[in-house]
């Protein structure tokens, strides 16, 4: 059987894929099984920074229902929505964190930590976002 050039070409770049994804894979199984808890350092870091994010929020929502200018609204807004972003990234976060360590349950929440980089990154994008606007907002009041 002879293929021409470009199929050729084709297969060899899906061959390479499939050895990258699977390499990948194998690797963060293998950080998850290692790990203390049952989690990736990228997610545990991911979970940190949510958390905390949603801590600061937790403060700034307090006083800033103190006040009811429109800024001290906005804060308060941009807060809420802060604190809900960071508690949907920390559940699905969670869903990526297993218990038993085995070779196979680290496996499969590897694979779905590779499914799911999307919608993580879109989460995470969303939360640095709004970070920004808080910062600006933040700053806003102190100039």
């Amino acid at each position: 059987m002879v293929l021409d050039p470009w199929t050729a070409l084709g297969l060899a770049g899906n061959i390479v894929q499939f050895v990258d994804f699977t390499f990948k894979l194998i690797s963060e199984s293998r950080e998850i099984l290692k790990s203390r808890d049952g989690i990736s350092d990228r997610n545990r870091t991911l979970q940190t920074i949510a958390t905390d994010l949603s801590h600061l929020t937790d403060d700034l929502t307090i006083s800033a229902s103190r006040g009811t200018t429109f800024v001290g609204e906005q804060l308060r807004g941009l807060a809420f929505e802060c604190q809900d972003v960071a508690a949907e990234l920390r559940k699905a976060l969670q869903g990526l964190q297993t218990t038993d360590k085995t070779r196979w349950k680290s496996f499969l929440i590897a694979l779905q930590e590779v499914l799911r980089k999307d919608e993580i990154a879109r989460m995470t994008g969303r939360l640095d976002a709004l970070q920004r606007e808080l910062n600006t907002h933040l700053l806003k009041v102190l100039l």
